[in-house]
C-alpha cells in the first residue's frame, strides 16, 4: 500500500515479523525481559492476596420476605396458581428467608409484613433486604392495586394501591430489591379483560422511576396466573422457578462482563431471570409478558454460590388429578346428559359447572388438596339438595302420553308382551285361559325396570288399536284390563278410562255399532291425550285450537248414545278426522318444546365459552364467527317462540340453532385435538367436556408440557438487559376486544342495556342482579337470568333455601295452569255432557273424568 502500512505490516510490527520467522533482538529487549521476570512474583502475590480476600470476604446474608396471597376468600377472583409454593421456594434460598402465607386478609396486614422486615433490617445494622410479593392485581384509577385475600370486587377501599406498597418498601432503609410478581384478573363481568394490568403497571413504575422517586430496585411483571406463565411441571410460577435457579448459582456470571465471581448479585439475578423467562415464553409461543427492572438503587450481592457443581435441576410431570374432582365432573355429565338439568334448572346447573371448574383450577393451582376436596364436597351436597327440591310433584293423572313425552319407550316391553296380546285378540269369550296362560308368566316375573308399567300400558293400548284392523269386543277389552291389573304396580293410565267405558254392559246398542267405531273412539282418545300432554309453556299457543277440536271429540262421544247407524257412521268419520287434527296440535306443541330445548342448550353454552380464545389468529376469527352465529340464531329462535310461529317455522329455527351450536362445539373439539399443551390447557378451562374427554386431554397436555419444558431448559438463552422497556403484545388487546364484543352480544341476547364506556362490571354484573331482585314476574326474569353469573347471585343462596330459578318457577306455573285448563275445559266439559245422557255407563265415565279433574285442579307441581 503506497505511502503507508498495510494491515499485514501492522500485524507483523506487533508480532515482531512475519508469522513463523525468528524474531531479531530489538534494542532494549533484554532490559524489558528482565523487568517482566522481576514483576512476576509481585503479580502472583497480588493474585493470591486477591483470592484470599475473595475467599475470606463476608458472605451476603440479606433478609428475605415473600408475601404470597395464595387463597382468596371471595369466589369472584381467580386462583392465584402456585403462589404459596413460589414464596416457599424462594425463601428456601436464604438463611434469613421468611414466606408469609397467613395474615394477608387486608391491605393493612400486607403493609404490616413489610414494616416488620424493615424493623428487622434496622436492628441488624442495615442488612440488605429482598421482598417478594405475589398477588392478584387490578387497575385502579391511574395506577395498579394489589388484592389482599379479602378484597371485594367493586370496592377499591379493600384493595392495596401499589403506591402504598412502594411507600412501605421505601421506609425499609437498606439496600433493597422488590420483586413484584403480579397476576392479572380476566373477568369481563368485573370490567377486567386481563390486558390492562401489565401496561398500567409498567407505565406507573416507569413514571415513578423517571421522577427519581424509586431509590431502590424493583423487578416487576404482570402475567395471567395460568399456563405457560405458571408451570405445573415446575410446581411454581415460571419467574419464581428461574429466580430460584438463579439464586442457586445459575445467575453467577450473568453480568455485563460475564465474569463469574462466586456471587449472585441483584443485577445478575434479574438479568438471568428476564432472559430465561423471555426464552421460555418464546418457546411456548405465548404472548410475551416480561419482567422489567426499575429504580436507582445500587447493585448488591444476594448470595454466595455454593462450592462444587450446581444442582441437577429436574422437572416433573404435572400431578395427577384429584379423584374427588374427577368424580364431580362425572356428576356434572349426569346432570346434563341424563337429567337435562341445564334445561330445567339452568342456574343451578351453571353453579354446579362453576363449582367443579373452580375446584379443578384450585387443585391444579396447588391449593392444599384436602381443603379443595372438603370444600367441593360441601358445595356439591348443597347443589344436590337444591336439585332435589326442584323435582316436581308427579303428575296426578298417570297418562301414557305424558310418560312417553318424558322419554319412556315401550319397544322392549311391547316385544315381551306381544304374544300375550295376540292371544287376547285371538281368544273367544268361552276360553279365557288361552290368553291367561300367556300372561301368567309375565305376572309371576315382574319386569325389573321402574318404568315397566307405563311401557306395558303403552304397548297394550297400541295393540288394541293396531293389531288386526278390527274392533276389539267388550270381552277382549275386559281381558286387556284384567291383564293390566295383574302387573305390580297395576297399569292404570288415564287412557284406560276410555277402554273401561267401552266395556260397560250399560252401553245401549253396543252390539249394533258399525265396525270401526270402537277403534275410532279409542284412537281419538289416545290422540287427545297426546295433544294435551305437552309442556305447559305451550298452553297459550295451542289452547284455542285444542278447545275447538275437543268440542268435536265430545260430539263424537255423544253420538255413541244415539240409536242411528247414520249418526254412528258420522261419528266414525268425525273421530277418525280428529286424529289428524290432534296430531297437528301435538306437532305444534312438540315443535314449541323442541324450540325451548334448543334455546336452553344454546344459552347453557354461550356464556361459558365466551372467554375462550384459540391460539392461532385464523382459528380465533373462525371461532368468533361461529360464536356470533350461535348467538344470532338463538336470538332469532327466541323471537320465533315469542311471536307464536307455526310448527314448521319453529322447527326450522330450532334446527338452525342446533346446527350453529354443533358447529361451535365441533370447533372446540377440533381445537382439543391440538398437540400443543397451551392449546389443550386453554380448552380445559372450559367446563364443557365429558369426564372421559377431560381425562384424556389432561394426560396429553401433561405429557406435551413436560416435553416442551425440557426442551426450553436444554440451551442457554440470549442475555437480555433487565431494564429494557416493556412492550405490550397486540394479542392482549385483541383478546380484550374479543371479550368486549362477546359481552355486548350477550347483553343484546338478554335484552339488557349495553355497557356504557366499556363498563362491563355494571352491565354484566350489577345491572342484571339489580333487575332480578326488583322483578317479580318470573317470565321476565327468565329472559336474562341465564346471564347472571353464580358468583354474583347463586342459584343456591348461602343463607336460606329459597331457590333463584325463574325457569323452574315459569315451568311450574305453566304446568299448573295447563293442568287446571285440562281439568276444566276438557275433563269437566266432557263429564257435563255425559251426565246429560242419564246413561249409567256415561255417568261412570263422567265420574272417572271428574275424579281426574279434581286431582289436576288441586295439583301443585
Amino acid at each position: 500500500m503506497a505511502g503507508g502500512r498495510s494491515p499485514a505490516d501492522d500485524w507483523r510490527h506487533h508480532a515482531g515479523g512475519r508469522p513463523g520467522a525468528p524474531r531479531a533482538a530489538a534494542p532494549g529487549s533484554a532490559r524489558r525481559s528482565r523487568l517482566v521476570f522481576a514483576l512476576v512474583p509481585l503479580l502472583i502475590a497480588i493474585g493470591v492476596a486477591g483470592g484470599l480476600i475473595f475467599y475470606l470476604r463476608e458472605k451476603p446474608k440479606p433478609l428475605f420476605l415473600s408475601v404470597s396471597v395464595a387463597r382468596y376468600d371471595d369466589a369472584h377472583w381467580p386462583v392465584n396458581a402456585w403462589a404459596k409454593e413460589d414464596g416457599q421456594l424462594l425463601a428456601g434460598q436464604f438463611d434469613n428467608g421468611t414466606a408469609a402465607t397467613q395474615g394477608q386478609e387486608s391491605a393493612n396486614a400486607l403493609i404490616s409484613e413489610i414494616s416488620r422486615i424493615g424493623e428487622r433490617a434496622a436492628d441488624n445494622r442495615g442488612q440488605p433486604t429482598v421482598i417478594h410479593v405475589c398477588a392478584l392485581a387490578v387497575p385502579a384509577g391511574d395506577g395498579v392495586a394489589l388484592l389482599p385475600a379479602n378484597a371485594v370486587p367493586g370496592s377499591p377501599g379493600s384493595w392495596l394501591p401499589l403506591t402504598d406498597l412502594l411507600a412501605a418498601v421505601e421506609r425499609v432503609k437498606t439496600e433493597r430489591l422488590l420483586i413484584l410478581d403480579l397476576r392479572s384478573v380476566v373477568e369481563p363481568r368485573l370490567r377486567l379483560s386481563g390486558s390492562e394490568l401489565a401496561p398500567m403497571l409498567h407505565r406507573q413504575l416507569k413514571a415513578i422511576a423517571e421522577k427519581g422517586d424509586l431509590k431502590y430496585l424493583v423487578f416487576a411483571q404482570a402475567i395471567p396466573a395460568e399456563y405457560p406463565y405458571v408451570s405445573p411441571e415446575f410446581r411454581s410460577g415460571v419467574l419464581a422457578a428461574f429466580l430460584n435457579r438463579g439464586l442457586a448459582g445459575d445467575a453467577d456470571g450473568w453480568n455485563a462482563d460475564e465474569v463469574k465471581d462466586g456471587q449472585v448479585s441483584a443485577l445478575e439475578l434479574t438479568t438471568y431471570a428476564r432472559s430465561r423467562v423471555a426464552d421460555w415464553q418464546k418457546k411456548h409461543e405465548a404472548a410475551p409478558a416480561l419482567p422489567v427492572l426499575y429504580g436507582t438503587g445500587s447493585d448488591f450481592d444476594l448470595k454466595s454460590v455454593p462450592q462444587g457443581p450446581l444442582p441437577n435441576w429436574e422437572i416433573e410431570k404435572a400431578r395427577e388429578d384429584s379423584a374427588k374432582v374427577a368424580a364431580a365432573w362425572i356428576v356434572r355429565d349426569e346432570w346434563q346428559k341424563v337429567k337435562l338439568a341445564h334445561r330445567s334448572i339452568p342456574r343451578t346447573f351453571r353453579q354446579l359447572e362453576e363449582t367443579v371448574a373452580r375446584a379443578d383450577r384450585r387443585w391444579n393451582g396447588s391449593l392444599q388438596g384436602d381443603v379443595v376436596e372438603s370444600d367441593l364436597a360441601l358445595r356439591m351436597a348443597a347443589l344436590d339438595g337444591q336439585r332435589d327440591r326442584a323435582k316436581p310433584t308427579p303428575y296426578p293423572v298417570a297418562s301414557v302420553a305424558r310418560a312417553r313425552r318424558a322419554g319412556i319407550k315401550a319397544d322392549a316391553m311391547a316385544a315381551a308382551l306381544q304374544p300375550a296380546f295376540d292371544a287376547i285378540r285371538a281368544a273367544t269369550p268361552a276360553k279365557p285361559d288361552e290368553w291367561r296362560a300367556k300372561v301368567q308368566p309375565l305376572w309371576d316375573k315382574q319386569p325389573p325396570e321402574p318404568d315397566a308399567s307405563v311401557s306395558a300400558a303403552a304397548a297394550m293400548l297400541q295393540s288394541i288399536v293396531e293389531a288386526d284392523g278390527k274392533d276389539p269386543t267388550p270381552e277382549q277389552l275386559r281381558a286387556f284390563l284384567e291383564a293390566a291389573n295383574g302387573f305390580k304396580p297395576a297399569l292404570a293410565p288415564h287412557e284406560f278410562a276410555v277402554v273401561k267405558f267401552l266395556t260397560s254392559p250399560d252401553l245401549e246398542h253396543r252390539d249394533q255399532w258399525p265396525d270401526g267405531l270402537t277403534r275410532a273412539m279409542i284412537w281419538a282418545a289416545l290422540k287427545a291425550e297426546e295433544a294435551a300432554a305437552l309442556d305447559g309453556r305451550c298452553k297459550a299457543r295451542i289452547e284455542k285450537d285444542l278447545a275447538a277440536i275437543d268440542a268435536g271429540y265430545r260430539d263424537g262421544v255423544l253420538a255413541l248414545f244415539k240409536a242411528s247407524i247414520t249418526e254412528w257412521r258420522k261419528a266414525i268419520e268425525l273421530l277418525t278426522g280428529l286424529r289428524d287434527q290432534y296430531d297437528k296440535i301435538a306437532q305444534l306443541g312438540q315443535a314449541h318444546e323442541k324450540a325451548l330445548a334448543s334455546l336452553a342448550d344454546a344459552l347453557a353454552l354461550l356464556p361459558v365459552v365466551g372467554d375462550y380464545s384459540p391460539e392461532l389468529e385464523r382459528s380465533r376469527k373462525t371461532f368468533d364467527a361461529a360464536w356470533t352465529e350461535l348467538r344470532t340464531s338463538a336470538a332469532q329462535l327466541r323471537g320465533r317462540i315469542e311471536s307464536g310461529e307455526s310448527a314448521s317455522v319453529l322447527t326450522e329455527a330450532a334446527q338452525a340453532t342446533d346446527t350453529a351450536r354443533f358447529n361451535l362445539e365441533s370447533l372446540l373439539k377440533n381445537a382439543a385435538k391440538t398437540p400443543a399443551p397451551g392449546g389443550l390447557r386453554n380448552c380445559l378451562r372450559l367446563p364443557i367436556w365429558l369426564a372421559s374427554e377431560r381425562k384424556e386431554m389432561v394426560s396429553r397436555a401433561n405429557d406435551a408440557a413436560l416435553e416442551k419444558a425440557e426442551k426450553a431448559l436444554a440451551e442457554k438463552p440470549k442475555r437480555l438487559d433487565p431494564r429494557e422497556a416493556y412492550e405490550s403484545d397486540p394479542r392482549w388487546f385483541e383478546a380484550h376486544q374479543r371479550r368486549a364484543q362477546r359481552s355486548a352480544e350477550l347483553l343484546n341476547l338478554a335484552a339488557l342495556p349495553a355497557a356504557v364506556d366499556d363498563n362491563y362490571w355494571a352491565a354484566l354484573a350489577v345491572r342484571p342482579v339489580e333487575l332480578y331482585r326488583k322483578e317479580v314476574d318470573p317470565v321476565r326474569r327468565e329472559r336474562y337470568a341465564w346471564l347472571i353469573h353464580p358468583d354474583d347471585l347463586p342459584a343456591v343462596p348461602e343463607t336460606g333455601t329459597v331457590p333463584t330459578e325463574p325457569t323452574l318457577d315459569v315451568r311450574r306455573e305453566a304446568e299448573k295452569e295447563m293442568a287446571r285448563w285440562i281439568a276444566n275445559r276438557r275433563l269437566l266439559a266432557l263429564a257435563a255432557k255425559l251426565n246429560e245422557t242419564e246413561n249409567p255407563a256415561a255417568k261412570a265415565y263422567a265420574a272417572a273424568l271428574s275424579a281426574a279433574a279434581t286431582k289436576l285442579s288441586t295439583w301443585t307441581p
